[in-house]
């Protein structure tokens, strides 16, 4: 088996609101969504203001 990462490289926009949050993200031949807590592998660059 490979160790090589076939997602790795891409992106996933995460949206935080009151109620929860949500991710949409490169499910290799679609858009995936996905709710609650990112993959804990997700690296996190924060856009503008607001809270984590």
């Amino acid at each position: 088996m490979s160790r090589h990462d076939v997602a790795g490289g891409t992106i996933a926009v995460e949206f935080v609101l009151g109620t929860g949050r949500f991710h949409i993200a490169n499910a290799l031949d679609e858009n995936g969504i996905d709710v609650g807590d990112p993959h804990p592998n997700f690296v996190r660059h924060r856009l503008g203001r607001g809270a984590a």
